[in-house]
């Protein structure tokens, strides 16, 4: 099996590389845009950026991988999936690696009012948390790799 004509092996950052040439591989399946997620310590008022992957497959295909990623978002407590947004016959999603919130919901910031030790902490939270990232999306790596074996879709 190869990969879709002019996918950029590149871009894609590397805690995340594999997962993405996965699931580029199977039948029906592309990824759009995608990011591992990231600490930011000079950048004080976006301190991190969550992880994500947004990917699309034709309108009612695939349902088992869905399923598959549903389930291991679901039992991370730390990533999600959010969709389908229906796009005609393309069905779209987006896995989400999630950091602690650091904006309210009127996109305030959060961190720029908090002490430096609160600050501190939060940056102390996210580098754990970066490490469950990297981890999840190896783990998700695995699950699709088994989910492409047991389907028989390599050549």
């Amino acid at each position: 099996m190869s990969l879709p004509q002019g996918f950029n092996i590149e871009k894609p950052d590397n805690g995340i590389r594999e997962l993405v040439i996965n699931l580029n591989q199977i039948p029906g399946v592309d990824t759009d845009t995608t990011c591992e997620g990231h600490v930011w310590y000079e950048f004080p008022k976006w301190p991190t950026k969550d992880g994500w992957i947004h990917f699309s497959t034709s309108k009612g295909e695939n349902k088992d991988l869905v399923e598959l990623v549903k389930s291991f978002c679901s039992k991370s407590g730390y990533f999600k999936l959010e969709g389908p947004k229906e796009l005609g016959e393309i069905s779209s999603f987006t896995i989400i690696a999630l950091y602690e919130p650091h904006h309210d919901e009127k996109c305030e910031n959060l961190f720029a009012k908090w002490s430096r030790q609160q600050q501190q902490d939060y940056f102390r939270r996210a580098e754990d948390r970066r490490k469950q990232h990297a981890q999840g999306w190896k783990e998700l790596n695995e699950l699709v790799i088994d989910y492409i074996k047991e389907k028989a879709l390599l050549d």
